[in-house]
């Protein structure tokens, strides 16, 4: 995360998407513990959402969650993640583009 802007990271192992380590966990984890395995009762428990999901659809679980949601892939794998920000962007961007269709009708 040092290098990241961000301060939370996706934890990912071989079964796929875990949940989401935050900078804060990881500066109160004891130095005896650094080259242990990250235990998983660390993970903050943020919803993944599929790469093919609809967007009306992974609304609520951006409501309820504070951190962006990974976005994964059909293979379970870390593609990206959505935050509110741009789940903004695209509905309001959508509603610009209804309205220019009422608009041109008239």
């Amino acid at each position: 995360m040092r290098k990241s802007k961000h301060d939370y990271g996706y934890v990912v192992n071989d079964d796929g998407y875990q949940g989401v380590i935050t900078q804060d966990t990881l500066e109160n984890v004891e130095k005896s513990d650094y080259s242990n395995v990250i235990d998983l009762s660390l993970l903050k428990d943020v919803p993944s959402v599929q790469n093919v999901a609809l967007l009306e659809t992974v609304i609520p679980d951006m409501l309820d969650n504070d951190l962006p949601l990974p976005v994964l892939n059909e293979d379970g794998e870390v593609e990206g993640n959505l935050c509110r920000s741009t789940l903004v962007d695209v509905l309001s961007d959508q509603s610009n583009v209804e309205e220019e269709k009422e608009d041109s009708c008239a």
